[in-house]
């Protein structure tokens, strides 16, 4: 024991115990969602860094930037800036997340599960189509915790196609929705986080409500 009171100050001292974050480091680290590094850009080396940011001005959003690999020359430079792109809540299942598909897009999930009648989950795909990103589709799903329900609707900006559905507490069809669309995949630097839903899903959400309501 004696040995161990005499040891702590020592311990203290090391550097384990003095290690502290940098000014920046702590203005910036907390901030971080979610961070992914996949080769999303074919003429460019290495990984593009996908970094997921809480706004300081608007703390009900996160930022969605994109840099190019720090291995590269010049490292860490900016494709993509987008403020406020998405929503980040404060709750449990409120928070923005990134995810690697198979064919090398990226999805860009979010959702509010947290509290509520109708919460909701929603996926824009995005890929690199020179010169810029774009959002080659969107999906979004939500139910009625109440009454039962549930309502989903996707968009292939590529294809040029869109389908929705409403359900009943059985999972049951009611009614089916579908479209031809222009096929135009919009440019990522449109999103934003409380924005409409495409015109499609708007209108087909609409219905939902009057059915569930």
């Amino acid at each position: 024991m004696r040995l161990l009171l005499a040891a702590m100050p020592l311990l203290a001292a090391s550097p384990l115990a003095a290690q502290d974050l940098t000014l920046s480091e702590a203005n910036l680290l907390p901030r971080i969602i979610d961070s992914l590094c996949l080769d999303l850009v074919d003429t460019s080396t290495g990984c593009e860094q996908v970094v997921l940011l809480s706004n300081p001005d608007a703390p009900d959003t996160a930022d969605l930037i994109i840099l190019t690999d720090r291995r590269t020359d010049p490292g860490g430079q900016p494709l993509l800036i987008r403020r406020s792109a998405l929503f980040n809540g404060a709750m449990w299942g409120m928070s923005p997340s990134l995810e690697a598909t198979d064919d090398g897009a990226l999805f860009i999930n979010s959702e509010q599960i947290g509290i509520g009648r109708s919460p909701w989950m929603q996926t824009i795909t995005l890929v690199w189509d020179a010169p810029g990103f774009v959002m080659t589709a969107f999906d979004y799903a939500t139910y009625d915790r109440a009454l039962g329900g549930s309502f989903d609707c996707a968009v292939d900006f590529r294809a040029g196609t869109a389908v929705a559905a409403i359900m009943d507490s059985e999972s049951n069809p009611l009614e089916d929705f579908a479209a031809t669309i222009p096929a135009t995949p919009p440019a990522i630097a449109e999103i934003s986080a409380f924005e409409a839903l495409p015109e499609f899903c708007e209108t087909a959400i609409q219905r939902y409500y009057e059915i569930t309501n």
